[in-house]
C-alpha cells in the first residue's frame, strides 16, 4: 500500500532591504526600498495612518544617497499627505504591498521630531519620444546645462522657464527645460541621456531612449520585414511618436514635401505691393511651376496699396483674371505656390480668399515656420496675420477696392466689411506658401491698427484700436464698448446666516461697480437671526423674495427668473466666497 506524505511548504522568503521614509515639514513623505539581492525590482508600498491603507505609490525614483555608495538608485518615492489628515492621526507607516514588510522606521505625528529632511526628487528628466526631452530641476534662477549622451556631451540644455511639480497640497515651482539630441543618435539603438551643470557636477536623472530615423516601422520594411513585425513597429511609432526639433526644420521639409497639386488651367493676376524688396518676390514668380499668371508691382512704401494704380492694372493688363494674389515685396513664393492657390481655388469654388502658412528667415539664417489656424476673424484684426499674401476672388477685391484702401492690412478686412466673418469662404492652405521677411513691426503696427480703426467704423462697432509692444507681427488691442446689461444676482437660501452674510458681502465691491442688483431667494428660513438678517437687507438695496416648500435650487432659481426683467442673472449658492476676479464676470 503505497503512502502518501505531504510536503513541507517552502519558506516564504523575505527581501533583504534597506529601506528609509520620512516626513517633510511640507507634509511630503518621501523614502526609499532597496534590495540588495534583486537590485533591479521596484516595490509598490502601501502608506498607512493609524494602521490603515490610505494611498499606494511605486518605488522608482532617483535616489541620491544610493547613487553615491554605487547602488542601483532608481528606487525611491514620494507623496505629499494633507496636512489635516496628518493632524488627525497619530503614526504613519509605509510597508511593501502584499508582503507586509515595513520601509524604514515608522512616524509618530505626536512627536516634535517627526518633521525631518525629505528625499523628493530635486529633478526629472522624461523621454518624450523620438529624439525630444523635457524636465524640471529645482533651482531659483535659471540654469544652463549639458546634455550626455553616452559619456558624450552633444547639447546645450536652458532651464530658464518655470514648471509647477509636486503634489496639489505642496506645489512648488522649478526650471522647466525641453531640449532635441542630435539626429545622428536616431539609429534604432538604446543610448542613455543625462544632464550636468556648466561646472561639470551631473544632475542626479537619467532617461534611456532609441529613436529611429524613419519609425520602427519604416525600419523594419528597410530591413525587408513582414507582417507582424511591420504591424508592431506601426503599433511603437503610434505609443512612441517621433519629433525632429524646430531648429531641424529645413531637413524636415526636404524628406516630407507636400503633396504636388493638381494641374489647374486658372489665370492668376499677382500684385506686388511695394517697392523696397520686389525684385526678390519677382525672382520667385520667375521659376513659379504654374504658368499661367500675370505680375505687376505697385510702387510705394512697404505694406502700401495704391488702389487706382492697382485698379488700372486689374482692367488692363490683367483683365482675364479672375482671382488675384496680393504679396508684400520682399515675399519669396515657393515654386509651387501659385500653383497650389489656383488648385485650392478650382477644389472650393465658393472661396472669396484664401492664405497660407508661411516661413520666417530669423537674423542667423534659419528657417522657421509659422502655421497659422483656420481663419480667425479676432486675430486677423489683432495680428493681421493673413495679409503678408493673400489671395482673392476679383469681384470680392473690386467691391472692397471701393473703401479706397491704402495698405495690405485694410485690404484685406475691406472684403469683410459688409459681411459677417463667413469663415468658411476663406481658406487657410497648411504648409509654407512662401519666406516672410523682416518687417518694421513698430510701423506696421501702426498701419494695422488705422486699418482695424477703419473696418471697425465701417461696420458700426465702437472700439478703441492701440498699437502694443510687438515681437515678430505687428499687434494691435481692440477694445469694444460694452453696452451696459441690467445683471441680477439670485441667492437662493435656507437659514445659513454666516454663509450667507460672507456671499453678500465678498461680491458686494463687484455688484457696485457694475451696478448690478441682488434677489436672495428664502426658502423657508425659521432661524430668528437669519431672519432679522433678511429684514435688513432692504436698507442696502437687497431685494428678498420668500418661496415656499421643499429647497431646490432649479425651483427657486426658475420661481426667481420668472419675476425679473434682467438681461443677465447670475445664479449663485450661498456659499459662495467671491474673489476679485468676479468684476470681470459681473
Amino acid at each position: 500500500m503505497s503512502r502518501l506524505s505531504r510536503q513541507p511548504s517552502e519558506r516564504t522568503i523575505r527581501p533583504k532591504l534597506v529601506s528609509r521614509l520620512e516626513l517633510a515639514r511640507d507634509g511630503t513623505l518621501s523614502g526609499f526600498v532597496y534590495d540588495a539581492q534583486e537590485p533591479e525590482r521596484r516595490y509598490s508600498i502601501e502608506i498607512l495612518l493609524d494602521g490603515l491603507v490610505f494611498s499606494t505609490t511605486y518605488a522608482d525614483a532617483f535616489v541620491p544617497e544610493l547613487a553615491e555608495q554605487a547602488h542601483q538608485a532608481s528606487c525611491g518615492f514620494a507623496i505629499t499627505i494633507e496636512p489635516d489628515l496628518l493632524r488627525a492621526a497619530r503614526t504613519l507607516e509605509a510597508r511593501l504591498a502584499n508582503l507586509g514588510t515595513p520601509v524604514g522606521q515608522s512616524v509618530n505625528l505626536e512627536s516634535e521630531g517627526a518633521n525631518r529632511a525629505d528625499l523628493r526628487k530635486t529633478c526629472q528628466l522624461r523621454w518624450l519620444g523620438g529624439l525630444h526631452f523635457q524636465g524640471w530641476i529645482d533651482s531659483d534662477s535659471a540654469l544652463f546645462l549639458e546634455a550626455i549622451v553616452d559619456g558624450e556631451a552633444v547639447a546645450q540644455v536652458n532651464a530658464t522657464a518655470w514648471t509647477h511639480v509636486g503634489e496639489a497640497a505642496a506645489h512648488r515651482n522649478a526650471r522647466a527645460f525641453d531640449f532635441h539630441a542630435p539626429r545622428r543618435f536616431a539609429d534604432g539603438r538604446v543610448h542613455r541621456v543625462s544632464l550636468r551643470r556648466e561646472d561639470g557636477e551631473p544632475i542626479p536623472s537619467t532617461a534611456v531612449f532609441v529613436a529611429f530615423p524613419d519609425g520602427l516601422a519604416g525600419m523594419i520594411d528597410a530591413l525587408g520585414g513582414y507582417g507582424a513585425e511591420r504591424l508592431r513597429g506601426q503599433l511603437y511609432d503610434q505609443l512612441i511618436p517621433a519629433s525632429l526639433p524646430f531648429s531641424d526644420y529645413v531637413n524636415w521639409c526636404d524628406r516630407f514635401p507636400l503633396p504636388m497639386p493638381r494641374a489647374s488651367g486658372l489665370s492668376l493676376a499677382v500684385v506686388v505691393a511695394g517697392a523696397p524688396g520686389a525684385e526678390q518676390t519677382l525672382a520667385a514668380l520667375s521659376i513659379q511651376t504654374h504658368e499661367s499668371w500675370t505680375a505687376g508691382v505697385i510702387d510705394g512704401e512697404l505694406l502700401s496699396v495704391d488702389s487706382d494704380a492697382l485698379l488700372e492694372f486689374l482692367d488692363s493688363a490683367a483683365s482675364d483674371s479672375h482671382h488675384v494674389v496680393i504679396a508684400m515685396a520682399g515675399v519669396v513664393l515657393e515654386p509651387n505656390a501659385l500653383a497650389r492657390i489656383a488648385a485650392a481655388f478650382d477644389a472650393y469654388p465658393e472661396a472669396i480668399a484664401l492664405y497660407g502658412d508661411l516661413d520666417f528667415l530669423a537674423e542667423d539664417g534659419r528657417l522657421w515656420p509659422l502655421a497659422f489656424p483656420a481663419f480667425d476673424y479676432e486675430r486677423m484684426l489683432e495680428q493681421g496675420y493673413c495679409a503678408h499674401l493673400f489671395a482673392v476672388r476679383r469681384d470680392a477685391l473690386l467691391a472692397g477696392l471701393e473703401t479706397r484702401p491704402d495698405n495690405l492690412y485694410r485690404l484685406f478686412n475691406c472684403l469683410l466689411d459688409h459681411a459677417g466673418p463667413r469663415e468658411d469662404n476663406i481658406l487657410h492652405l497648411p504648409g509654407a506658401l512662401a519666406t516672410l521677411p523682416n518687417l518694421d513691426r513698430t510701423y506696421a503696427s501702426r498701419l494695422l491698427a488705422a486699418a482695424s480703426q477703419m473696418h471697425l467704423d465701417a461696420r458700426a462697432v465702437s472700439a478703441d484700436v492701440t498699437p502694443q509692444q510687438v515681437n515678430l507681427f505687428p499687434a494691435v488691442r481692440i477694445g469694444r464698448a460694452i453696452p451696459h446689461q441690467r445683471v441680477t444676482v439670485v441667492i437662493p437660501t435656507r437659514d445659513g446666516l454666516p454663509l450667507l452674510r460672507t456671499c453678500i458681502d465678498s461680491i458686494a465691491p463687484a455688484v457696485e461697480f457694475c451696478r448690478a442688483d441682488i434677489l436672495v431667494v428664502d426658502n423657508d428660513s425659521v432661524d430668528p437671526k437669519t431672519i432679522a438678517y433678511l429684514a435688513g437687507l432692504a436698507r442696502r438695496g437687497v431685494r428678498t423674495l420668500r418661496v415656499e416648500g421643499p429647497f431646490n435650487f432649479a425651483r427657486l432659481n426658475n420661481h426667481a427668473a420668472a419675476t425679473l426683467d434682467s438681461d443677465v442673472l447670475c445664479l449663485l449658492n450661498n456659499d459662495i466666497e467671491a474673489s476679485l476676479e468676479i468684476e470681470a464676470v459681473l
